[in-house]
């Protein structure tokens, strides 16, 4: 949704939250304030390779920022070719390689980032709102925090072929 005073939108859903956060929004300018709308792929993509063309980052796996793990996805996407061209008898065989590691990856990741943003910013009833975080502050830390960091736990592919 766009406003016509993106600044006065942001003071008027914030006013409410502890300080220094109302604070901040006072001193901002209005021309300090961006907006970027957030894409996804909601179908993902049947390959990221075509022909001698992989896909990387958001090009393969566009998500929702919900999860944090855009950036870490791009870059292990990035990582990820140079391993499998270097394990692989040839160009195809690697290409193929990457995106038989990194799609099903990408895939998982981008999904749990699209549930996280359905049980955040999708509610708006307050009794729904409520419960959800009455269920988050009763839950063990370890609950909400292991379901996002299950996707931090990820070793780079080496690139030394025997490695493997």
């Amino acid at each position: 949704m766009r406003y016509s005073d993106a600044l006065a939108a942001m003071r008027e859903r914030f006013a409410d939250w502890h300080d220094p956060i109302p604070a901040l929004l006072d001193t901002t300018r209005p021309d300090a304030v961006l907006h970027h709308d957030i894409h996804e792929l909601v179908e993902p993509l049947p390959s990221f390779v075509a022909g001698r063309v992989a896909l990387l980052g958001d090009a393969a796996h566009a998500m929702t920022p919900n999860l944090g793990q855009g950036a870490c996805q791009a870059l292990e996407d990035a990582a990820t070719p140079a391993a499998s061209l270097a394990a692989a008898p040839g160009i195809d065989a690697g290409l193929a390689r990457y995106d038989a590691e990194r799609r099903p990856r990408g895939r998982a990741v981008a999904r749990a980032a699209r549930q996280a943003g359905r049980s955040g910013r999708q509610l708006t009833h307050p009794l729904a709102v409520s419960v959800r975080n009455t269920v988050l502050r009763l839950a063990p830390s370890r609950v909400p925090l292991g379901a996002i960091l299950r996707h931090a736990d990820r070793t780079p592919p080496s690139l030394t072929p025997d490695a493997r």
